[in-house]
């Protein structure tokens, strides 16, 4: 079985989604009365579902009722260059250039590039906080110098 789990919105209804995902918000407000979500296997046993679980499952139907689909990839998946652009948001050969710049770290399987989910995301944590700070930095001329909005 692949570590790759993906979900297609068709997969499961918008009414589906909305139904499950309003049960789920629900817990919500029992959670404060010290209640804990569980989950009851097909022979009735019951499992306390652990909160971060709990609001794992509470994303993934959020984002099924919203009409997307969700892939569950493990951390320490390998990803092409195509995937790794597609992630990024850029092109392929942008990936390939910043490859070879280090500016991500990546190996290779025979002559073709991978690249560890990890190492994309701490990529674009990191570009999204160079982008605040610089926007940041932006706003702060702007009120300096009194530019109308």
């Amino acid at each position: 079985m692949s570590p790759v789990k993906e979900i297609l919105p068709s997969a499961v209804s918008h009414t589906e989604a909305q139904e499950f995902l309003i049960l789920l918000r629900s817990h919500s407000v029992r959670s404060r009365r010290n209640q804990t979500a569980s989950l009851v296997g097909a022979d009735g046993s019951t499992k306390e579902l652990p909160t971060a679980l709990y609001d794992l499952l509470v994303t993934v139907v959020s984002i099924l009722e919203s009409g997307s689909g969700v892939t569950v990839v493990p951390l320490g998946a390998e990803l092409t260059t195509a995937e790794t652009a597609e992630l990024l948001n850029v092109s392929r050969p942008h990936v390939i250039k910043m490859l070879e710049a280090g500016e991500i770290p990546f190996h290779k399987a025979g002559t073709h590039r991978r690249v560890f989910l990890e190492d994309i995301l701490t990529f674009r944590e990191a570009r999204n906080v160079q982008f605040n700070n610089a926007m940041a930095k932006l706003h702060g001329i702007h009120e300096q110098l009194d530019l109308p909005d």
